[in-house]
């Protein structure tokens, strides 16, 4: 499939071969292992070449490039790969990682992009 398609709620149009590079450039960045990378766009299948791609998977992907930049204006303190995996007290995350907000439903992962866009507001970084 090399016609891109519309990210519901997302300023990015993706071809298929387009959100397999950018997931997996993402999961290197971040540290994230094949099972996890999988999560992210609710895929049992851990090799994305045998992934269904649907317009709700191109749409995870397109917000994981945003949260992705989102993220590097925000330029955590301990660096982007261990804040993703590591619990989070604070009373956004409740005690969950943020990887765990994102390999639930779209909703979590579009609150946490906006709430990383947020907190890079504040902090003059963007």
């Amino acid at each position: 499939m090399n016609e891109p398609l519309a990210a519901q709620g997302a300023s990015i149009r993706l071809t298929v071969e387009a959100a397999v590079m950018a997931l997996r450039r993402i999961a290197g960045s971040w540290e994230l292992d094949r099972y996890d990378a999988a999560s992210l766009i609710a895929a049992g299948a851990d090799d994305f070449s045998k992934i269904e791609w649907s317009e709700d998977r191109l749409t995870r992907v397109g917000h994981l490039i945003e949260l992705d930049k989102a993220l590097h204006e925000l330029n955590p303190k301990f660096g982007i790969a261990h804040w993703i995996k590591n619990a989070n007290p604070g009373p956004f995350f409740g005690g969950n990682s943020p990887l765990q907000m994102m390999t639930g439903s779209t909703r979590g992962m579009v609150e946490l992009l906006n709430q990383v866009r947020r907190w890079s507001k504040s902090t003059g970084r963007s």
